[in-house]
């Protein structure tokens, strides 16, 4: 009987662990095991995207961020884009830079009261005017062919979210 018990607890353990520890493994495992192809059509592509940021006191990033994003779109051919920015709570200069570089129609100034970037993104989501929304920080710099790269994959009807994979660059150490 404590045998029995015995077993009992430790498989009882192994499955309190196992979405912290195994399953990750099995999923990498699975993903070798079964391979899955995509078929892509044409026809799904995307017709258009609104990148939306939410931005709080990113003065310092926002230039480069827009930069960046319009780098991407300048990719895409044959897809009609825009750029939303929701300044929550803003006590810099982030809606000005952003309204100069985009338009006032492209931004959104919550003001000085944040509401939380859930609730701002919310808010742009229900601006936004494409087939495909794309979510990102201010901080987070896009790569040229980023954007590319994710409505890419949706041109399969198996395909109804797609996720970035975040770099971190970190500064150059300086010598001396």
């Amino acid at each position: 009987m404590t045998t029995l018990v015995f077993l009992a607890a430790i498989l009882f353990a192994f499955l309190a662990m196992h979405p912290f520890s195994t399953y990750p493994f099995s999923l990498f495992l699975l993903a070798k095991i079964r391979k899955r192809s995509v078929e892509k059509n044409d026809q799904l592509r995307p017709r258009s995207v609104s990148v939306l940021i939410s931005a709080r006191n990113e003065a310092a990033v926002i230039s480069k961020k827009i930069a960046s994003v319009k780098t991407a779109l300048d990719r895409l051919s044959g897809v009609q884009s825009e750029i939303l920015i929701y300044a929550d709570g803003c006590s810099d200069a982030t809606a000005s830079i952003a309204t100069e570089l985009l338009g006032a129609a492209s931004v959104v100034d919550g003001g000085r009261d944040a509401i939380g970037k859930s609730r701002a993104m919310n808010a742009l989501v229900d601006l936004a005017q494409g087939d495909i929304l794309v979510l990102t920080d201010a901080n987070a710099m896009l790569a040229e062919d980023a954007l590319e790269k994710l409505l890419d994959q949706f041109a399969s009807a198996d395909v109804g979210c797609v996720l970035g994979k975040s770099n971190l660059l970190l500064p150059a150490k300086k010598n001396g």
